[in-house]
Order: structure tokens, then C-alpha cells, then sequence
């Protein structure tokens, strides 16, 4: 049993870097490859294309410009063209489409850029990612995807792809860009970006959690030192990973944040306060201590590089010193290692699963030295590999995760051992109950401050009050069963005016569906947002290909509606989820029906994989007063006291209907929970619920 909990950490390794990069290396089939053949100008005229630049404008500034041909080597290094390192480069690439694709949607994938692109074809713009100065940042680790406008090819010749790159240190073109159907390139891009981003987001997330749970353990227990030291790892790592995930969270960047300190500290700095504090935790755990020198020579190694990092006058010296300065790494690592193997060497407990417990970090740390160090250049594909190291150093949190579970495991093992013993003795057993009974009610304190804190977390996701709009009113119930919540709600607003609205239902209870609903609430608030032009159905349909494949094996699925808002139109899609009713100004009450759906909600559940779901949608207006009203399934499926009829859809229908005409959202929302609650007595909640109202001004 030993050797397989600590060999599980070092397999699990292995396997990750197998996994991904056979992720990494798939090529699509139905493409026309971009990855060579391209030119450079590294020197602009008088007059730069813009976003706004006419075709024309682009054309005539493509003519005055000298391409030099590229050697598809240098598509990775584009920062060595320029004498300064620094500047931008235009890149072309002439193709042509054969004449199959013309009845195909076309997208052109790129992939990874360093750092920011504008990117236009055959003089059209499709897009760009990252900011040019002078509010530079970088769009490195984002993967470029731009929709082809049908009348932007040249289907009886020559087409062209005008691509300008900003250069600061590095520059290059990181993936094998294509451009294909765009389903397949929204594919390659969605595992582009779940591997380098959205995978490094999950794991900070779960990675603050964790520090949570172990900052109340250590508050418990202060004592256990290494729990603290354990939630500042997982913060401090958390934080040097958004240089991976940064642009997965709304709203960032910031206009105008700096991307110099943003590396300076983040990317440059953290790396060696995780390398002052990995033998700081060994030390706790092991309940040792450094002599007074070691602990200075350690802090010497954390705070001379940093300084030098943050003294950086720009980030191509910042870049340029990086690789010398992570030498400094080496000695923590080395001297963890000698912690541990003494350790070992002398028996002491525990000991072995720690040492192993590092053993990912060191296997994909030997891994992304050979590949992005030594074979990159003389193999096609492997500069495009992600940095395993980051998943390994995620592999050895959650080792050490389970190697301080198995530890207080084992105190709880020996605290039962003698509580046993003393049974044994009569005259003690009235104070052994009691204590086991005080361990047992702490417990359970902290297994509800547990469930306090990750719901505190996932509600920090979501809105504290419904939005202030223009023309519309709305009101909002939300009660998890248990502190965590399956239910997920969300409004699209843009200003003062509401665009929609989604409401959802992630299956299961707890932590675990709690987490499905923070990566499917990011999803859908993303593709909403993008996809703003096609029917709402296939918004919908889009979500649901997404979710499946970014929550991978997990089996959680979810029931939801989307509503987007235009004006008095509204447009509605059903996905398995209960019915959504609309009330006239008069007071009727009617089931919205999507029409060929064969009952009240059109469509299939989304994000189960392998099922047939097929979205539709309605849309139809509302008048002044008019309002709708939308659940989760705990208000309809809920028992009376005797737990033998349920609330149903149509006392939901009477209650909507009873409320004055004059009433607002909030009116009409607490006369559905006041029939609910004199339906349901006492009887508890089996279920998270949610009830919205939205009524037209």
C-alpha cells in the first residue's frame, strides 16, 4: 500500500507528459498548413495599417514594403531579426484555398503568439490579441483563432496573410498555424488554450482552496507549523501561475497595467519565494530546524535574484538575466533533496512519500530541459510543447496533499488506538467519551467553516445584486442547500443595458459540483459574450461542446436556459431544464413553449459527452408589465410536509398569476416563495434553489 501511494505522484508524471504532448503534436487533417514559408519586413513605411485600414490601404502598403523569405526555423525566434531585439515585424504568407473550402466557414488558427499581433487577410482585418505600446502587454500564452469573412478570399487565386508582431525580447510565432473549418480550428484552439491556460486556472483555484483549508488547520493546531507554510506555498504558486491563466479572468489585464513589473514580479520574483519556501515546509514537517548560517544563505538566494529582477531597466534584460538567476534555484533544490534523503537515511517517518512526493517536479523539470533546451531546435513540433514543469510542481502539491492528509490520518489512527486502550480502564472511561465527543463536535465545526470558506469563494464569482437596467426590473432568490451551490446564475449587461441572462443546474451536491459551476460559468460568460451574431441555439450548442470538452472525465452535467434581450425582443433556449413561464400584464400565466420541442423544454442536458443535444429556441415580445419567471428545479420538485405531492408547475403558475398587476419583480417573486413556503411547512430544502424574475417596465 506504501509503495503505491508513493510511486502514484511519480506515474501520474510520466503520464502527463505523454498525454500532452500527444495532445500537442495532433495535426488536423482537413487543413492547409501556414507553419512555413513565410517572409518578414522588419522596417515599416510612412503609414501603418490599422484596424480600420481599408483593403486598398492594406494592399498599397503590402507593394511598399520589402519581404525578406524566412527560414521556417526563425518563425520561433523572430526577436533575433532585429538588431535591438526589440520592434515589430510583418510577417506574409501567400497560400491558396482549393476549392472544396468554398462552401466551408472558414477560421485561420495561429495559435501562441509572442507578444501581440494584428493580423489581416488579403488586406481585410480578422483580429489581433495583446496591446502595442504604449499600454504594451503581452498575449503570449492566448491562442489566436480569426474568423475568415467569406468576402475576404480570393477563391481563383492567391491569397495573403499579413500578420504584424510586437517584439520585445521574444517574438515568435509558437504553434503550427492552419487555416481550416471553423470547427476544427476552434478545436485546436480550445485544447491550445485549456492545455497552456484554462488547466493552470482549475489548479490555482483549487490550489487557493487548499490554502484555505490548511490556513483553518493551522489556526486549529498552530503547533503544525507545516500547515501554514503549506497555504503560503499554494497561494505564492497560484499567483506565479497567472502568468499562464492571467487572461482567462475578465477584465484582465487592465488597460495600462505594466507588463515589465507584472514579469518582474510574478513571472521572475515568485519563483524564488517557492524556492525559499519548499525547504521551509520540509523543515516543519520534519520538525527540524536550519542553523542560524543555511537560513541566511537561504535568504540570501531568495532575495539577491529578486532584487536584481526588479533593478531589470526593461524586459529584454529582465529575459536576458532570467535564465542565469534560475541557477539560484538549483541549491534550494539540491539541499531539499539532501533534507529528505537524510531524513530517509535515518528512518524517520514519513519521509520516503516526501521524497517522492518531489519526484514530478524533478521528471518534467529533466523533461522541459531536454525538449525547449537541447532538442527544440533539430525537431519540428516541440517548441510548441507547453512547460511541463508548471504541471509537475501541480503534481507535487497534490502529493504533498495527500502525504499531510496521510499524517493526520495516522495521529487520528494512533488517537483511536488509545482511546481503546483506555476503555480498559473503567474509572477513566466517562472522560475518554467526552473527549472523543469534543474531538468529534470540533470536527464538525470545521467541516462546516470548510464548506463556509469554499462558498465564500464560489459566491465571490457571482453577482451580490442583480444589475440596475435600463427597461427592465428584476429580482432574484438564491438559497444554496449547503453553503456550496450546483445552481449557477449569471446577467450579461453592457452599461446600463441588459443583453440577457442564463440561469443553470450543475448535477450533484457539494464541493465537486461547486467547481463544475465556476469552469462552466467562465465558459458561458465567454462564448455569450463572443458569440453575440448567431442564433442563441447555437450559443447554446457551443456551450455544451465546450463544456464537454474542458471538464474533461468529470461526470457532472448540467440543465440550464439562456435568455439574450434586444429591446422588447427576447430570444430564449431551453437545455433540460424546467419550464420557463410568462406572465401578461393582466395576469395570465402561460408556459413558454419552444416550438417543436416535445415537451416544455427543448433540447438536451449539456455537457454529458457521447449525447445527441440538439438546442432550439423562440423568440417573441413583451410589453410594459409583462414578466417572466425562471427556476431551478428544487422550487417545482419540492414535497409538502408529508412528503407526498410535489409544489409543481402549476400552483408555480397559480402564484405567478395571483400577484397584483401593479406589482414589481420583487412583488411577484415573494408571492411565488410565500405559496412555496406554506406549501412546504418545516420540510428542509433537498436541493440548491433559484428563482428569477424579470419584468418589463
Amino acid at each position: 500500500m506504501l509503495r503505491q501511494r508513493v510511486f502514484m505522484p511519480a506515474l501520474l508524471a510520466l503520464l502527463s507528459v505523454f498525454m500532452l504532448s500527444g495532445c500537442a503534436l495532433n495535426e488536423p487533417s482537413d487543413t492547409v498548413s501556414l507553419a512555413a514559408g513565410w517572409s518578414y519586413a522588419a522596417v515599416s513605411g510612412d503609414f501603418t495599417p490599422s484596424d480600420n485600414s481599408s483593403p486598398a490601404e492594406v494592399h498599397s502598403f503590402v507593394k511598399s514594403m520589402h519581404f525578406t523569405p524566412l527560414a521556417d526555423a526563425e518563425l520561433s525566434a523572430l526577436e533575433t531579426l532585429l538588431p535591438s531585439r526589440e520592434g515589430e515585424v510583418w510577417l506574409i504568407k501567400t497560400f491558396t484555398l482549393p476549392a472544396s473550402f468554398k462552401e466551408t466557414d472558414l477560421s485561420v488558427f495561429l495559435g501562441r503568439i509572442a507578444m501581440a499581433d494584428r493580423t489581416w487577410l488579403n488586406g481585410h482585418y480578422i483580429g489581433g490579441e495583446g496591446w502595442f505600446p504604449p499600454d504594451e502587454f503581452s498575449a503570449w500564452n492566448d491562442a489566436r483563432l480569426y474568423h475568415v469573412p467569406q468576402d475576404a478570399v480570393n477563391w481563383d487565386g492567391t491569397n495573403y496573410l499579413l500578420v504584424r508582431i510586437r517584439v520585445y525580447g521574444e517574438g515568435s510565432i509558437v504553434s503550427s498555424p492552419f487555416i481550416a473549418s471553423t470547427e476544427t480550428a476552434k478545436k485546436a484552439a480550445s485544447r491550445e488554450a485549456f492545455l497552456n491556460s484554462r488547466l493552470n486556472l482549475l489548479f490555482a483555484f483549487l490550489m487557493i482552496i487548499i490554502a484555505l483549508y490548511h490556513l483553518m488547520l493551522y489556526f486549529q493546531r498552530k503547533s503544525e507549523r507545516e500547515n501554514l507554510v503549506f497555504a503560503i506555498l499554494n497561494i505564492v504558486s497560484a499567483l506565479y501561475m497567472s502568468v499562464f491563466y492571467l487572461t482567462e479572468i475578465p477584465s484582465l489585464p487592465w488597460r495600462g497595467m505594466s507588463f515589465l513589473w507584472f514579469q518582474k514580479i510574478f513571472s521572475s520574483s515568485l519563483p524564488f519565494v517557492i524556492g525559499l519556501l519548499v525547504p521551509s515546509f520540509v523543515n516543519s514537517f520534519l520538525k527540524r530546524r536550519d542553523h542560524w548560517s543555511v537560513l541566511v544563505i537561504r535568504l540570501i538566494l531568495c532575495v539577491v535574484p529578486i532584487v536584481l529582477s526588479v533593478l531589470a531597466p526593461d524586459y529584454i534584460k529582465l529575459r536576458a538575466d532570467r535564465p542565469l538567476l534560475q541557477l539560484l534555484l538549483i541549491p534550494p533544490v539540491l539541499y531539499t533533496l539532501v533534507i529528505l534523503i537524510g531524513a530517509w537515511i535515518k528512518k524517520k517517518k514519513n519521509a520516503l512519500p516526501l521524497l517522492l512526493g518531489f519526484s514530478p517536479l524533478v521528471v518534467t523539470l529533466l523533461v522541459d530541459l531536454l525538449l525547449h533546451n537541447l532538442l527544440w531546435q533539430y525537431i519540428d513540433g516541440l517548441y510548441a510543447l507547453p512547460y511541463f514543469t508548471s504541471y509537475g510542481w501541480q503534481l507535487v502539491i497534490i502529493a504533498l496533499l495527500f502525504v499531510l492528509a496521510s499524517k493526520a490520518s495516522a495521529a487520528y489512527r494512533e488517537v483511536e488506538d488509545l482511546n481503546q486502550n483506555l476503555e480498559k480502564k473503567v474509572e477513566l472511561r466517562t472522560e475518554e467519551l467526552s473527549k472523543a465527543n469534543a474531538e468529534l463536535e470540533d470536527a464538525n465545526a470545521r467541516a462546516a467553516r470548510d464548506l463556509k470558506l469554499a462558498a465564500f469563494v464560489q459566491q465571490s464569482f457571482y453577482a451580490r445584486s442583480v444589475p440596475s437596467v435600463d427597461g427592465w426590473d428584476i429580482a432574484l432568490y438564491f438559497k444554496p442547500m449547503s453553503g456550496v451551490s450546483g445552481d449557477l446564475y449569471d446577467f450579461f449587461t453592457e452599461g446600463k443595458k441588459l443583453r440577457g441572462l442564463g440561469l443553470f443546474d450543475v448535477s450533484g451536491h457539494g464541493i465537486s459540483s461547486g467547481l463544475v459551476t465556476m469552469l462552466a460559468k467562465t465558459t458561458i460568460d465567454r462564448i455569450f459574450a463572443a458569440e453575440q451574431n448567431k442564433p442563441l441555439a447555437s450559443v447554446m450548442g457551443l456551450i455544451n461542446k465546450a463544456i464537454i470538452e474542458e471538464k474533461g472525465d468529470i461526470q457532472n452535467y448540467l440543465t440550464g436556459l439562456l435568455v439574450r434581450i434586444d429591446g422588447d425582443r427576447v430570444e430564449y433556449v431551453n437545455g433540460g431544464h424546467p419550464p420557463m413561464f410568462y406572465r401578461m400584464a393582466n395576469g395570465r400565466v402561460v408556459p413558454v413553449e419552444v416550438p417543436g420541442a416535445q415537451d416544455d423544454s427543448a433540447g438536451g442536458i449539456v455537457g454529458m459527452a457521447g449525447l445527441d443535444s440538439e438546442f432550439k429556441g423562440i423568440q417573441f415580445g413583451m410589453k410594459s408589465g409583462d414578466a417572466l419567471i425562471m427556476y431551478t428545479d428544487c422550487l417545482s420538485e419540492s414535497n409538502a410536509e408529508n412528503g407526498k405531492e410535489q409544489f409543481g408547475y402549476t400552483r408555480i403558475m397559480e402564484a405567478f398569476s395571483a400577484c397584483p398587476s401593479v406589482s414589481g419583480a420583487k412583488q411577484k417573486l415573494e408571492q411565488v416563495l410565500e405559496a412555496y413556503a406554506s406549501f412546504t411547512g418545516d420540510k428542509p430544502a433537498n436541493d440548491d434553489l433559484t428563482v428569477i424574475v424579470l419584468q418589463k417596465k
